[in-house]
């Protein structure tokens, strides 16, 4: 009984602290919070899988963030086009505000405390990772979404940043005529696997294992970008499934076995979808 009144208490402290007027500021900024770290959580968490070609995806998503963030930020864009990425911001303005433009108040100033974020991540993208999203960039030419929705003019224009791979420069001064020669070919069997439903799609990479005989120029260029990784997620886990498997009592393991045990763990639980 004690504990149910307990409770109850804590309840109704908890619905006072929440429609207190004194801590609207507290509301927004958790608004902001949850809104600002949805777009950030998601991106982490797509490219912190496993499998190949992960790469493919991460330069376009990371510039849909940035972009995102942007909206938010940028004071000299309509509330109106910020409020379909402030949902949990809009709700907590329109439950606080009486009037629009006291609601459309409270999402300016909620909005602007991601200024932050946002001059990190432009920072960042220009200056500390601007060489690795330059690779990335370049990997997003073995996504074939991308590749049906880009006219061909666009994709050799792209064709410059295979250059950015380790071995990129020499496999376009090798196969230069043969990408450009290629490109209408994979463009077509792009457009042919977006037209197909969403749940008969190939992954990226089992595209390119059944188009590689007639996309052999591309498909070298495939096997480069699969040995790019967008995070050390997949490093991590392999470490922690040797610290698992080979504590100080195995110490002695020879190599190839804790290898070839790790290998065999790893590929159990890809299998498995973990």
């Amino acid at each position: 009984m004690r504990s149910r009144m307990w409770k109850m208490d804590v309840q109704f402290m908890l619905r006072e602290l929440i429609s207190d007027a004194s801590v609207e500021a507290l509301r927004m900024e958790l608004a902001i919070v949850v809104d600002g770290g949805k777009s950030l959580t998601k991106l982490c968490h797509a490219q912190e899988g496993d499998g190949e070609l992960l790469c493919v995806t991460t330069y376009d998503h990371w510039m849909e963030v940035l972009g995102d963030l942007n909206v938010i930020t940028n004071p000299t864009i309509a509330v109106a086009q910020k409020i379909p990425l402030l949902p949990s911001v809009v709700q907590n303005a329109n439950d606080i505000a009486i009037t629009i433009p006291q609601r459309d108040q409270l999402i300016l100033d909620a909005a602007v405390k991601l200024l932050p974020v946002y001059q990190k991540m432009h920072h960042d993208t220009n200056a500390r990772l601007e060489n690795t999203l330059r690779i990335l960039r370049a990997c997003r030419l073995c996504n074939y979404e991308f590749i049906a929705k880009t006219p061909l003019q666009a994709l050799e224009d792209e064709l410059v940043f295979i250059n950015q791979l380790p071995k990129g420069d020499g496999l376009v001064k090798a196969n230069e005529r043969c990408f450009l020669d290629e490109l209408k070919k994979y463009k077509d069997l792009a457009i042919a696997e977006m037209n197909k439903a969403i749940d008969d799609r190939q992954n990226h990479w089992t595209f390119w294992l059944r188009h590689c005989l007639k996309l052999r120029t591309w498909y070298i260029f495939a096997c480069e970008c699969a040995l790019i990784t967008p995070s050390s997620a997949t490093v991590e886990r392999l470490f922690s499934l040797l610290t698992q498997g080979f504590g100080s009592d195995r110490e002695s393991s020879l190599n190839d076995y804790a290898a070839t045990s790790v290998a065999i763990r790893y590929n159990n639980n890809f299998k498995k979808g973990y």
